[in-house]
Parts: C-alpha cells; sequence; structure tokens
C-alpha cells in the first residue's frame, strides 16, 4: 500500500474575486495575506470564491464554509467603512492554517441625479420646457390660467436613497408635493442630495397669468388696549363698533388673490400687509380701501367703518369732602 504525506500546504493559489470592483490594492500573491478594495455603493453583496493551491484544504470566509460551487456572498452592512472578509485555509493535515484578509470599503452613492420629474396642474399632467432629461437642470412652464393656484411636483431620484426637495420642503422620492403660485414667474427648486450629501439642483421656472380678481374677503383691525376684530365685507361696505378707550387702529386687509395684488387705505399703498396707525375720533371713522387686480385690469374700493364708541362710564370712581364725612361713605 502507498499512503500519500498529508499536506501541510494552507495556502491559497487565487483569491477569484467575482464581485465588480475597483481591484486590489496590490497583486494577489499566494505570499500576501492582506488586500484592500472599494467597491461601488450599488453593491449590496461581496462574492469570491478562493482556491486552494493544494486540493485537500479547506477554506472558510468569516467562519462559514466555502460553496466551492458559486462562492461565498457576503452581505456589505455600511457604507464607507472597512468590512474585512477572513479566508482561512486549513491545510489538509487539519492543523496548519493560514488567513487571509480582504478589507472591502463600499463607497457612499455620489448620484444626485433624477429618473423623472412629473408636473400636475388639476389632475392633468402639464409638461416641462425642455422635455425632462436628467442631465438638464432648467425648465420653464407657462400657465395662461390665471385661477390656478398651485402645482403638484413629483419628482424621482435615480439612487432611490437621496434626499429630495421641493421648494426646500423634503418629499420622498416618488412622492408629490403641492406648491402655491402667485401670478408672475414663480421659480421652484428641486434638489437632490446624493447618499453622499452632493447636492444637484432643478429650476423649475412657472409664468402663471397675473389674476383680474380686486376682490377682498375681511380686514383684521388691530388696535390699542388689546382691541383686534375681524370683520367680513358685504356690498364693499365694512363696519365694526369699537370700544371708547381704542384710540387708533391699523387695517389688515385680506385681498381674494393675494398675488401681485397692490392694496392701498386712504390712497396709501401698504407693506407687509398692515397700514400705519389711523387715529380714532369719537363716531364714525370712514377709511377707503382700494384692491387693484394683479392685471392691473382693474381697481375695486371697500369702505370701512370704524365707528368709536362714545364714552358711557359717568359714574365717580371716588368723592371727598374738605370738612366733615361722608354718611354714608362713599
Amino acid at each position: 500500500n502507498v499512503q500519500r504525506a498529508v499536506s501541510t500546504d494552507a495556502s491559497l493559489a487565487d483569491l477569484d474575486i467575482t464581485t465588480t470592483n475597483s481591484g486590489l490594492d496590490v497583486p494577489f500573491s499566494s505570499t500576501t495575506y492582506t488586500y484592500n478594495t472599494t467597491v461601488t455603493s450599488d453593491i449590496t453583496a461581496f462574492r469570491l470564491n478562493p482556491v486552494a493551491t493544494n486540493d485537500g484544504s479547506t477554506i472558510t470566509i468569516n467562519g462559514t464554509a466555502l460553496n466551492t460551487a458559486n462562492g461565498n456572498a457576503i452581505t456589505l452592512q455600511y457604507f464607507s467603512a472597512v468590512e474585512p472578509m477572513e479566508i482561512v485555509v486549513t491545510a489538509g493535515d487539519g492543523t496548519t492554517q493560514k488567513t487571509y484578509t480582504v478589507n472591502v470599503t463600499r463607497n457612499f452613492s455620489t448620484n444626485n441625479l433624477l429618473q423623472s420629474l412629473t408636473m400636475n396642474i388639476n389632475g392633468t399632467i402639464t409638461p416641462l420646457i425642455p422635455v425632462f432629461d436628467p442631465a438638464t437642470n432648467d425648465y420653464t412652464m407657462v400657465i395662461s390660467d390665471p385661477t390656478v393656484t398651485g402645482i403638484v411636483i413629483a419628482p424621482v431620484a435615480q439612487d432611490n436613497r437621496a434626499e429630495l426637495r421641493v421648494g426646500g420642503a423634503p418629499v420622498n422620492t416618488g412622492a408629490s408635493r403641492f406648491v402655491a403660485l402667485q401670478g408672475g414667474v414663480n421659480v421652484i427648486p428641486v434638489n437632490v442630495f446624493s447618499f453622499g450629501g452632493g447636492n444637484n439642483t432643478y429650476n423649475i421656472t412657472i409664468n402663471r397669468a397675473y389674476s383680474s380678481d380686486a376682490g377682498l374677503i375681511n380686514v383684521i383691525l388691530s388696535g390699542n388696549a388689546q382691541y383686534s376684530a375681524i370683520i367680513n365685507q358685504v356690498n364693499n361696505n365694512l363696519t365694526a363698533n369699537i370700544p371708547n378707550n381704542v384710540t387708533a387702529i391699523s387695517l389688515i386687509p385680506n385681498a381674494s388673490d393675494p398675488g401681485g395684488t397692490v392694496i392701498t387705505v386712504n390712497g396709501y399703498a401698504i407693506s407687509g400687509g398692515a397700514s400705519g396707525s389711523l387715529p380714532l375720533a369719537v363716531g364714525d371713522n370712514v377709511f377707503t380701501v382700494g384692491i387693484t387686480a394683479a392685471d392691473n385690469s382693474n381697481t375695486q374700493y371697500y369702505t370701512v367703518h370704524a365707528i368709536r364708541l362714545p364714552f358711557t362710564d359717568v359714574t365717580l370712581s371716588s368723592l371727598t369732602v374738605d370738612k366733615g364725612a361722608l354718611a354714608p361713605a362713599f
């Protein structure tokens, strides 16, 4: 009988990495035991099928026996962190071992492109100009209907791990967000932040026709003595009865179309939404609110009657005499 000596060779002949990667940092050698490699962000598992120099050897990868038919696929857990693949080769003698380590680093994604960008007005898909292309960042749209108050924007990222924002507000990929529109030019940014943090901005410039609406919803009154009230307009007249201790008020008119509308109080344009302080005399104080439509086609005037009530408290707060005493006491 011929008995073959048991091999003590625990070396590798080949790592046989089948995962697409950027290559090892050094060429493979059976006497080099540590390697480094980098894979792209879309790789979810690292597969390798190392080959022993001696066919009597056994191999484990991270403690799991090698599947010699297909190799072992090790799921990657992290981004931008080293994940070691430890290959232990045990020689045919069952004792001699060598350990090879492949350190795998998965990169963060730098993909900050959109796959699609959908615009929806009142349930109708509306095309962009030009037709959407992931590599094109600037788009325009013209809306001739001044009654369109907003648009629904639905971006889809090429990398579903990217963070999206529409008009500064976060939105999930494939979801949508309503963005209010005003007459004139509306610039809406759509930001795509890659998983690695890089930002790419798509700008949508929407020119919506100005409205001919010169309507008024209500007027908010604000005055001293912590006075406030809201009066709704009826037949262009608005009336409020105001306590006597309120000596001045400000008017805050709310137009039915706030976009681009010019508002005046007693002929003076207001800024910041409120008029200046308006002194009140006892009785009817008349103020005129003018609303000019955003398209300048017409102006409507509304009369505000701020009626400051007369002083009605005629009781004495105290009564004293210089001699003697009152009976009964005041």
